[in-house]
């Protein structure tokens, strides 16, 4: 099984839009995308999704081919499920980290 991360990395707020403008403000991030409970910025290397904070964010991302059998085994090495949605299974590892698994 093949894991690649990529350059998209989830940070929560409870006021997610007033945290996508400070870094648009200060840092001088634009935005891309957006969505109900995100706003995509483009800060260079990376993909920042400033999002409703759910307890499950910093959350980096994992594109794999079968987003269903990386979960199945991630789950069977340790990982805990966080939730779903949109295609993505999100998975917590035993050290605290959380990842996003998205089909490739």
């Amino acid at each position: 099984m093949e894991f690649k991360t990529t350059n998209c990395i989830a940070l929560g707020a409870e006021d997610f839009r007033k945290a996508a403008g400070f870094y648009q403000r200060v840092l001088g991030f634009s935005q891309v995308n957006e969505g109900d409970e995100w706003i995509e910025l483009d800060s260079g290397a990376l993909r920042l999704f400033m999002t409703a904070d759910d307890g499950t964010t910093p959350t980096f991302n994992l594109a794999v081919q079968d987003v269903d059998k990386a979960a199945e085994h991630l789950l069977s090495e340790g990982f805990a499920k966080i939730g779903e949605g949109d295609g993505e299974i999100y998975v917590r590892d035993p050290f605290g980290n959380a990842f996003a698994l998205t089909k490739s």
